[in-house]
């Protein structure tokens, strides 16, 4: 039988270390909830099992949100933890962009390059639309058959892979996208409707792509994504976070949720919402409706995905108080939770409640804006989220002995 490999003490002693300095937390409160019940949630907990126990496998875990999760720290650290869990199998990377040619930051553990001029939107743009955005909230288009984009680890961090799949606007006027290797390496290409993969005779770490004009017709290429794949056992979680994105920023998404299809997640935690308290049309109902039609429209293409809602952090509203709008969002989380049978994680009250910001902002946990965290802030809030997924796991495990 294969171990768990978690130290909940070492994360114990590192909320502890926190507190200790002033940070509010009430780690006592750091917990799945299911408002629903957790009988359906029993699906998602026995592929974990399956994976676990035969060391076979994948599992696909998507972080949905904004800044938060666009840069990766919060995600990384549940990533780096979740993939530790599991002896042996660490999976791909997942999902990633060429975030230079947005001009916008790139998550910590990969970066990339490019050659041409691209032309790029993000879909939390109110006042600049954004067409042909797909699962990760942002388009890059270029009219010059010339260009090239590339994708590479850095701060030590690996993520080998030997198929890739690029999402982008697939039609007679597009450019063809092919990696820059020797032909000898590509073993197989598939075309499928949005996208085309390529699978590799070894393990890459990095990839250039380049561009091919094989019609006369073709004048432009789109790009929406690339999904870094293996078929190494393992967890992978995907960030998909876009600065200053809201519920309705990813309802604006032309090809999100054919590419939520394709993806396939087991998970997903949503996390958005601290930048819909910024909206003049906020209110209880405004939100859950968003909510409800984005997740309805996941659930008819991916029907047995679990769900687990993440309640805003304290913040504060235009850096001048703190934003009272935060109690909405965790009744609405609730709600939803308990409609959807889904986990609901109080970060709110997690980490301090109302005002509490101003003390992780002095311990340095936050930045002045009392919004974003810090680098350690995030890495704590994934320690603290991982943690809570794993006690709510350890549950199961103790059912399913009861059971035996």
């Amino acid at each position: 039988m294969r171990s768990i490999l978690i130290s909940l003490s070492g994360l114990v002693s590192i909320i502890t270390l926190c507190a200790q300095k002033g940070i509010p937390i009430r780690y006592e409160k750091n917990m799945l909830q299911f408002p629903g019940g957790t009988d359906s949630f029993e699906t998602f907990w026995q592929k974990l099992d399956s994976l676990i126990y035969t060391g076979k496998g994948q599992i696909h875990i998507m972080h949905i949100g904004g800044s938060h999760v666009q840069a990766d720290f919060w995600t990384g650290k549940m990533r780096q933890l979740f993939q530790k869990s599991v002896m042996g199998g660490d999976g791909p990377r997942g999902l990633v962009f060429p975030y230079k040619i947005a001009k916008t930051n790139s998550p910590y553990n990969y970066s990339s390059s490019y050659t041409g001029k691209w032309k790029t939107c993000k879909i939390s743009l109110v006042k600049k639309p954004c067409p042909n955005a797909g699962i990760l909230g942002y388009n890059a288009t270029t009219y010059d058959s010339n260009a090239t984009f590339k994708i590479f680890f850095r701060y030590g961090e690996t993520y080998p892979f030997t198929a890739i799949r690029i999402f982008y606007l697939d039609d007679s006027l597009s450019f063809l996208p092919v990696p820059d290797l020797p032909d000898s390496l590509i073993i197989d290409t598939f075309k499928g409707k949005g996208y085309i993969q390529y699978s590799f005779k070894k393990p890459l770490e990095t990839i250039e792509i380049k561009l091919q004009k094989t019609d006369s017709l073709q004048k432009r290429f789109s790009l929406m994504g690339l999904q870094l794949m293996s078929d190494e056992a393992g967890i992978v979680v995907h960030n998909v976070g876009v600065n200053g994105a809201s519920v309705k920023s990813y309802l604006k998404a032309d090809f999100f949720i054919d590419q939520i299809k394709i993806v396939k997640p087991d998970l997903i935690i949503f996390s958005i919402g601290i930048n819909d308290t910024h909206e003049d049309d906020f209110s209880f109902e405004t939100y859950t409706a968003r909510y409800d039609s984005l997740i309805k429209a996941i659930k008819q293409v991916v029907p047995d995905v679990q769900i687990i809602f993440t309640t805003n952090n304290d913040s504060y509203y235009r850096r001048r108080y703190p934003n009272k709008r935060a109690y909405v969002v965790q009744k609405a989380m609730w709600h939803l939770a308990k409609k959807y049978h889904a986990g609901y994680w109080d970060m709110f009250e997690i980490m301090g409640g109302l005002g509490s910001s101003w003390d992780w902002w002095l311990a340095g946990y936050m930045q002045r804006d009392k919004i974003h965290f810090t680098k350690k802030g995030y890495f704590l809030i994934g320690e603290l989220l991982f943690m809570a997924i794993m006690n709510a796991y350890g549950d199961h495990l103790r059912k399913v002995e009861r059971v035996d």
